[in-house]
């Protein structure tokens, strides 16, 4: 049997009428009018939510839209799925903000979300704060909400659907929950319709029946979920918490009155931008690890540029610089009408020098450094080069540059790596095959004896061409005269019938 400790104290965030907030959030001019929610498609529509001014007519939910046609003054607006999650993504935010342990307990119609306040009590001693802050939080992003903060997160669930009120705050003392849900009817409870009807059969219509019912006879009745709305209508029942797996993304939106054309102009609303983007990063401990620009252009296309720094920042001036010579290797092709700005937050860097470790540049120099050369290179110009898993020699790409920690953790995750040292040019040698493969050959006038071979395989191609696919390649281990054991890389030129040492394994 789960043990609940009693230093845990839970908020439940509940905004009602979900779909509705979502939309009039983002559109006040709406508050003021009879408002109705259409979901479905025409002609099979029908009103899924609506504002208390909607009500007051007569408007209820299930109507189709010929039926509500009928009700004067009302204003249509068809359900918004991007509203209602850019709406979601704000509330995580904010709740993020308050703790890390967040559930997501939300049913159609309504957005629910429990929160681990724990720690945030201990902290402030104060129940009426956390929940003001909560709620001031929620009234900044023009959403009206609930929150019933209790040791027991079916308590506060159950009050938080029942509270109408809004925005509202309700404070569940500890040992109070059965007597704090005594009067809230039936329909709060996680109920089947056949365990409803049943109930309501039994004259059953208010919390504090069902709780003066036996457990055992509603276990005989209902199973074990008559053991679960038993406890949750004392306000006994311990449910875990089980966390989201959010990684908070914070957004900043811009819109011009007129077109941007000067990169400078837009730098100067990039640089208020990331501010504010810097600011809420900071609040919540973390660093900037990547960094979307999204705008709309005058000529209706989208411009889109990425910012990644080396490791994890808020060095304001550093990122700055990052998307000037961003813009200025790739500028926009007409005027920007709109901007949007969104940090991937990352953890600070915690990349240092040890005290006798020999002083090295900056990687935040690094950084720039890159920047400034893709902006005249060309970014496909310039970094790391990585060998390319090819039968052509000497195949590569360019990768971006490593910082020393990824460069280590690459290293651990490759194990021993043998490094090929390439002849420039090749050396030529004298071989005595066996059975068609190497037995020994001549290098320099030295006598080398093969111990052991890899191969062949063919190499130096192209596709279209097999001409190219001339050369067989071995690798080999051989004893020197001196009694040395050596390994290294041969060609056999099929075309020319000539041997040649390509390379030596270190």
């Amino acid at each position: 049997m789960a043990i609940q400790l009693k230093s845990e104290w839970y908020a439940c965030l509940h905004i009602p009428n979900f779909h509705l907030q979502a939309i009039v959030r983002t559109h006040p001019e709406y508050k003021s009018k009879a408002i109705a929610i259409l979901d479905g498609q025409p002609p099979a529509e029908y009103v899924l939510s609506m504002n208390h001014h909607a009500a007051d007519k007569g408007l209820h939910c299930g109507l189709s839209r010929v039926e509500a046609d009928l009700f004067n003054a009302m204003v249509f607006i068809h359900r918004s799925t991007d509203a209602e999650q850019e709406a979601r993504s704000e509330l995580l935010n904010l709740a993020y903000n308050v703790t890390p342990r967040i559930e997501d307990r939300s049913q159609p119609g309504a957005c629910t979300l429990i929160l681990d306040v724990t720690a945030s009590v201990s902290l402030f001693k104060n129940l009426e704060t956390i929940a003001a802050s909560i709620l001031d939080s929620v009234s900044h992003i023009n959403m009206a909400a609930t929150v019933v903060m209790s040791r027991n997160i079916s308590t506060a669930e159950c009050i938080a659907h029942y509270q109408l009120n809004l925005p509202n705050s309700v404070i569940i003392p500890s040992g109070e929950e059965e007597r704090s849900l005594a009067n809230l009817p039936i329909d709060y409870l996680p109920l089947t319709d056949d365990q409803r009807a049943t109930l309501l059969s039994w004259g059953i219509n208010y919390f504090h029946e069902l709780a003066s019912l036996s457990p055992t006879e509603l276990v005989v009745r209902f199973g074990q979920d008559g053991k679960k709305i038993s406890d949750i209508s004392r306000g006994e029942y311990h449910h875990l918490l089980s966390p989201l797996e959010f990684t908070p993304v914070i957004k900043e939106i811009s819109v011009y009155d007129e077109p941007i054309s000067s990169i400078d102009s837009l730098l100067f609303s990039f640089s208020s931008m990331l501010s504010s983007v810097l600011k809420q990063v900071s609040d919540q401990y973390s660093a900037v690890a990547a960094m979307d620009i999204t705008c709309r252009l005058q000529n209706g296309r989208e411009y889109t540029r990425t910012i990644k720094p080396s490791v994890p920042s808020s060095d304001k001036l550093l990122l700055l610089k990052l998307l000037h010579l961003n813009i200025i290797e790739h500028p926009p092709q007409s005027g920007v009408l709109r901007s949007q700005m969104t940090a991937h937050k990352g953890k600070c860097s915690n990349l240092g020098q040890g005290l006798f470790s020999p002083q090295t540049p900056d990687i935040r120099d690094l950084d720039v450094l890159i920047a400034r050369i893709h902006s005249i290179v060309g970014k496909d110009n310039a970094g790391s080069p990585l060998i390319t898993n090819s039968y052509v020699p000497d195949s590569f790409t360019l990768t971006s540059f490593y910082t020393r920690e990824k460069m280590v953790c690459l290293n651990r995750a490759a194990g021993n790596i043998s490094a090929l040292r390439r002849l420039r040019p090749e050396s030529e040698i004298t071989m005595v095959l066996c059975d068609s493969r190497p037995h020994h050959f001549l290098l320099h006038k030295r006598y080398h004896s093969v111990t052991s071979t890899f191969g062949p395989w063919i190499s130096n191609g192209g596709w279209l061409e097999p001409d190219f696919w001339s050369l067989e390649c071995w690798d080999i281990s051989a004893q020197t005269s001196s009694g040395n054991l050596a390994y290294y890389c041969l060609s056999h030129n099929e075309i020319m019938s000539q041997w040649q040492l390509d390379g030596i394994y270190d």
